[in-house]
Parts: structure tokens; sequence; C-alpha cells
């Protein structure tokens, strides 16, 4: 099969001019067939289960440079040029990323998402993301692709929208009646809104109606994927896609429905925390590994404190158990020992004291938001699996065995009393100091 197999003539680089996306994955090198294999995740892209028909049909056409139109189909189209008057080739990447109008409306849509969900790195002028919807190349490590694979179906919804709009505009500025008027990027924005609100509507509709063949798992998963990032609201049977609201139209609606929580906000602790709360501070460390030499040693600390009042940032309250260790590699769990999993491990420590020690209410205070939201479930792990699926299950013990459960973030090396004084244990754990003692402070 793989002797059969033959290249998209839009990457094949015998095909000259034809070869219009191969520049795009250029930059991948080809050893191990790294720039193969991203090719294939970007054409994995263009199919999403929550797209309508006709705009993954736009998708696929615009992967492959499909349409009836473009420099070498004079005899199918009759004109060479972008009916925006710019005097361009109409090729695929000039009608849907540099075409101004087309520019001006990724500009907006791509504002929208990264100021929703914080994926900052996605720009109009990434060939990969405008044309393939493929986020993945932006990602410089697991932790990213962590806290935004996740947001795969939203973002597949609102790309395949917008190339959906920007070729049906295509298609009606190419044929103009007699009164046509040019849209602007602005009412193209618009439209993109109108069509990604039906489409979230019409997902929601159909997890509710399966609710109850499969025990709520559709809503549970619409949930976490549109409304615990922020991107959409749910009231009873309706959706409301908040995503393209203004900052301000955004913080009025929350501040008018704060009982809606997004990702970490829902675990986040009450304004006065009970009495009994103890406050588990947890750090890891880690050092790169070198290349030649074996894996090096890891290692965690946590620090738990009574007493500690969440929004100070010196650091309350008097500590009453610390441990650390170090963070051996193996092939079962520990495979690499990279800063992530030391603390991902540090997190699983703080959670297992938590879970045979204390009984009363627990506010892990972390400096890792990889570790806190890979633990609590709101990130998907793609790798450290076994350390991952610990912690999870860690934190589903803890979370049954008590309500309050909360997360808080503290922001490292930021001279924090607690943050320090963790950090300082896991460093003392990397160097092979053990330590799991009661602490009189």
């Amino acid at each position: 099969m793989a002797a059969a197999f033959t290249l998209p003539r839009v990457l094949d680089s015998t095909r000259a001019a034809a070869a219009r996306h191969l520049h795009l994955f250029e930059h991948i090198p080809l050893a191990h067939h790294a720039r193969w294999l991203a090719a294939g995740q970007a054409a994995r892209c263009i199919n999403h289960p929550a797209v309508p028909r006709e705009m993954t049909e736009v998708a696929y056409n615009v992967a492959l440079s499909a349409f009836p139109y473009g420099p070498e189909k004079y005899h199918i189209c009759k004109r060479r040029t972008c009916p925006c008057g710019s005097g361009a080739a109409e090729t695929v990447a000039h009608t849907f990323q540099d075409c101004t109008r087309s520019r001006l409306l990724w500009q907006r849509v791509l504002h929208a998402w990264r100021d929703v969900t914080g994926e900052r790195k996605l720009s109009e002028t990434s060939g990969l993301v405008v044309l393939f919807g493929y986020r993945a190349s932006t990602w410089l490590d697991e932790s990213e692709r962590a806290e935004f694979a996740g947001l795969e179906e939203p973002f597949a919804v609102v790309h395949k929208v917008t190339l959906y709009v920007i070729a049906t505009e295509r298609d009606r500025d190419a044929a103009p009646t007699k009164y046509h008027v040019r849209r602007t990027p602005r009412q193209l924005y618009q439209r993109v809104q109108g069509l990604v609100q039906r489409a979230a509507q019409t997902r929601w509709l159909t997890a509710w109606d399966k609710r109850h063949t499969d025990a709520g798992k559709a809503i549970a998963a619409f949930r976490k994927r549109w409304e615990a990032p922020g991107i959409a609201t749910i009231h009873g049977s309706r959706v409301q896609v908040v995503l393209f609201m203004a900052a301000t139209a955004r913080t009025r609606w929350r501040q008018a429905h704060p009982q809606r929580m997004w990702r970490t906000q829902q675990l986040a602790p009450p304004a006065a925390v009970p009495a009994d709360t103890v406050s588990i501070f947890t750090d890891g460390s880690a050092v790169p590994r070198k290349l030649g030499q074996p894996k090096p040693i890891a290692g965690y600390g946590v620090v738990c404190v009574h007493g500690d009042d969440p929004d100070d940032r010196g650091g309350t309250g008097h500590a009453i158990f610390e441990m650390c260790g170090p963070i051996v590699p193996d092939r079962l769990v520990h495979k690499n020992t990279t800063n992530n999993l030391a603390e991902l491990v540090a997190f699983t420590h703080g959670l297992r004291w938590a879970l045979h020690t204390h009984h009363g209410s627990v506010l892990m205070r972390y400096d890792s938001t990889y570790a806190a939201n890979i633990a609590a479930g709101l990130w998907k792990p793609k790798k450290h699996q076994a350390a991952a699926a610990r912690a999870i299950k860690l934190w589903a013990d803890v979370r049954r065995q008590r309500p309050n459960l909360w997360l808080k973030h503290v922001k490292g090396h930021s001279n924090h009393r607690w943050n320090n004084r963790a950090d300082r244990l896991a460093d003392a754990g990397r160097a092979g100091r053990h330590a799991y003692d009661t602490v009189v402070d």
C-alpha cells in the first residue's frame, strides 16, 4: 500500500507550479518523515463531524486547490485574476488568505479566538492555520499541546465556517448582479458569527437528543469543548456563542451570569475558605537531558500549610507537613524526567497526602498550570500518560472523599514564602534527599 501511495499534486515537488502548498511544509525537516507526518496531520484537520458537509467540501477544495477557478483553469472560469480587483492571480492562497478582505476577516476571527482561549500564536499570516486549520504547528511542547488540543471541535467549526463564507462571497463577486455591492470584512465577520452560532446550536441539540441513550456523555463532551473554555454558554436547550463578543460585552455577561464557570474557575476557592482548609504547595525540579548522557534525576517538593490566605501574595499561616524526593527515570512511569513530569509527580504526592492524611478542605496551590489542569481533567495529556493517569485517579479519589477540593495558581519565582519552600524541597529531592516529615513551624 505504501508503494502505491502518491502525494497530492499540491505537495508534489515534481508538479512545479501545481505544488501550491508545498512551501507551507518546507520548514519541517525530512528526517524520520517528519514533513509528511505533519502533512498527514494537517490533512486530518479537513474533516470533522461537527462541521456541516457543505463547509467540509469547501475545506477539502482549499486543501487540494480543487476549485474550478485559478491560473490554470481559465478554460473553465474564463478569468485569471481575483474578483477583488487587485489584479492578483486567483490562487487559493490569494483568495482565502492574502486578499485584503480575507486577511482582515481572519484578523478579526483569530483575534477573538486568541482573546478567549489564550492560544495566542495563531496568526493570519500562517498558511497552515488559515488554509488547513492546522494549529499543532504552533505548539512548542506537550504543555501547549495538552492545553489547546481539546479545542479541536470549536476551532474546526470556526475555521471551516470562515473558509465557507470567503468561498461563497468569492462566487458572489465573480458573478455580480446589476445592483451588486462588494461586502466588507465586517459584514463577512457578522456572517461567520451567525453560521458558527447555528453550527454550535445544531451540535448541542444533537447531544441533547442523545441524553437518554448515552447517559449524557455527548452533553458532557459538548460542555467540555465549548462551555468550559468560555467559547459558548448554555441556557437549557439554547447555546449562545460568546466567542465573537467584544471583551466588554463578555465581561458584562460573566458578571450577569456568575454561576457559569470556565476551566479552572469552576475549581476556584470561595472568597472565605473554611477554617479547616490546608493549602498544599507543590513544585517540581528537573534539568534538561544532555545529548549522549543518561536521563537525569528530577525531584519533587510539597509543603502543606494551615492558615494560608489565598489572596496574600507573600504567604501566611504555618507549615504542618513537608516532603520531597527524587524522581528516577524508569521504563514504566517516568520515562522522560522533564520539568512537566516533575511538576505532575509533585502534584500527585500532594493529592496522595490529602487523601490519606487530611480530611478537611484542601486548596492545591500550584505554579504549574500543566500539572494542575492535567490532574483535574481540564487538559488532555499527550505525554507522561502513566503519571497523568495516576494524578487523575487521585484527584477523583480526593473529590469523592470530600467536596471541598480547590485550585489556585501561585506565580512561580515571585518570592512567595511557601512556593519558595516547595521549590527548595524540589531541588533537594533532585539532589537525592528523601523527606516525609511533620513540621513544627
